[in-house]
């Protein structure tokens, strides 16, 4: 028992700490923009207010929105303002989050309303100072926000599925939630329309082959939800299409073709090529080509003499080739980078972690590794405490992984593990989010990127924080 009591003391020790630098790192930071080429992209569309294919309008609303409230704005100002409207955003979506989807049951046996308060404000805090939430939520980039609106889609789904609120304010909420997350980033339109189909099918056949309670009125609000996601579907494609002007940058099939199939496949897959289109592209330029993400462009824009028609000519002709040549690969890439979006605390920790004993080489994410380059950027204004900041989290992550393993085998062994219908209302919306989106950036573009897959990351550790707190708690009030 004592062995237990210590464990307990080190493993609240080691959040409150994680916790504590966490929200001095956040402070510090308030102020410094993190160094991506997005950022002063997106300055830049504020004050015109044209957006390509590729960007949402609501970000650069919200940018133009605060720079108009200063007559003279200072700039560093200008962006702590902005991060402070996408910390308070996020404290409300994560709070509405944990009110559906974390409510005083899931820390049931804890022991009393004190016991509750207590988890629930740890499992907060926890989430909040996480340094790749932070991170988002302190960069001017539309990630920190689209991760609020995508915690308020999935837990006003949810919402309407168990009634946690009214009804009328479920859906409300699922509402701003779709069109603030697509409103942001607007790929997410069509993955929140998938996602949302798919939980609306699984509910429906939840109500026909369960019996609950709860279950009666699914049907109708599955139908409700639909009609207010088209509603958002909707709005957010005209909204996009009013501000749309076209750009230089390539047509989505052919950044499709070239991101996801033709890189980094074009200098193995070249002896396959045709004879015309070997003319064109020498085996250096395929070398270079096949070195880093950004440099398809700027190979495929030096042979085609920046023609659009001639571009979408030697696609075409590159496409078939690269794809019988390398097809398996191509494949098996997709399923990995699938399963690693999905798994996003696992494959950023471990990707950070193969960097750092790799030596920490600039020449890697130099060369288009998007884990380093994250860190890059996280730990550039203050190295020192941004190091010790990431290392307490990952190592909170490490413990918080085993002992939710633990709680899960000590729930199967006591047979108390169920999947009520009340927990699988709740659980789709969130899985078929994270699913969708894992698979359509895997599908369009061979890179893992945290920044994409931010949901995912955060919904785990929810799962293991919330996992922690339960056998914390249960372990402080003398329970298995």
């Amino acid at each position: 028992m004592r062995a237990k009591h210590v464990t307990l003391v080190l493993v609240l020790g080691l959040a409150i700490v994680t916790i504590g630098v966490g929200s001095i790192w956040t402070l510090m930071n308030l102020g410094d923009v993190p160094g991506y080429g997005d950022s002063s992209e997106y300055v830049q569309i504020a004050s015109t207010m044209k957006v390509d294919r590729y960007r949402g309008i609501l970000y650069p609303a919200v940018l133009s929105l605060v720079r108009t409230w200063r007559e003279d704005p200072d700039t560093v100002q200008y962006y702590r303002d902005v991060q402070l409207i996408q910390l308070c955003v996020f404290i409300v979506s994560l709070a509405y989050f944990l009110y559906v989807i974390a409510d005083t049951k899931f820390l049931r046996n804890s022991g009393g309303r004190a016991h509750v308060v207590v988890g629930l404000g740890l499992l907060f805090a926890l989430l909040f100072f996480d340094p790749l939430i932070a991170h988002f939520n302190l960069s001017i980039m539309p990630d920190g926000l689209a991760l609020s609106g995508s915690l308020i889609f999935c837990a006003a789904f949810a919402d309407l599925g168990v009634r946690r609120t009214h009804p009328a304010i479920a859906g409300i909420a699922l509402l701003l939630g779709h069109l603030l997350t697509a409103g942001v980033r607007v790929e997410k339109n069509v993955i929140l329309a998938t996602a949302t189909v798919i939980t609306v099918v699984i509910w429906i056949t939840l109500s026909r082959r369960q019996a609950s309670p709860m279950l009666p009125h699914l049907r109708r609000h599955a139908v409700i939800a639909l009609f207010i996601v088209a509603t958002g579907f909707g709005i957010v494609l005209s909204v996009h299409r009013a501000f749309y002007e076209p750009s230089v940058r390539w047509p989505t099939w052919i950044s499709v073709a070239h991101n996801r199939i033709i890189f980094p496949n074009l200098r193995l897959a070249y002896d396959d090529l045709p004879e015309s289109v070997r003319s064109l592209i020498h085996p250096e330029d395929a070398r270079i080509y096949d070195l880093h993400l950004r440099n398809a462009w700027a190979v495929m824009n030096d042979v085609t003499g920046n023609d659009p028609e001639r571009l979408d000519q030697l696609t075409r002709e590159l496409l078939i080739p690269v794809l019988r040549a390398r097809w398996p690969a191509i494949a098996g890439s997709i399923v990995t980078d699938t399963t690693e979006n999905i798994l996003a605390p696992f494959s950023f920790y471990a990707r950070l972690t193969r960097w750092i004993c790799g030596g920490a080489k600039e020449s890697v994410y130099r060369g288009g590794e998007a884990t380093s380059w994250t860190y890059h950027n996280l730990a550039k204004p203050h190295p020192r405490s941004s190091g010790i900041f990431v290392a307490l989290s990952a190592s909170m992550c490490v413990v918080a992984v085993m002992i939710a393993m633990l709680y899960a085998r000590a729930r199967v062994r006591d047979r108390g593990w169920s999947f009520a219908p009340r927990v699988l209302i709740m659980i789709t919306p969130c899985a078929a989010f994270i699913a969708v989106n894992a698979l359509a950036f895997a599908a369009t573009v061979s890179l893992v990127h945290i920044r994409y897959t931010i949901l995912a990351h955060a919904l785990f550790m929810f799962l293991f924080y919330v996992a922690t707190m339960r056998w914390l708690l249960s372990y402080g009030n003398g329970r298995r």
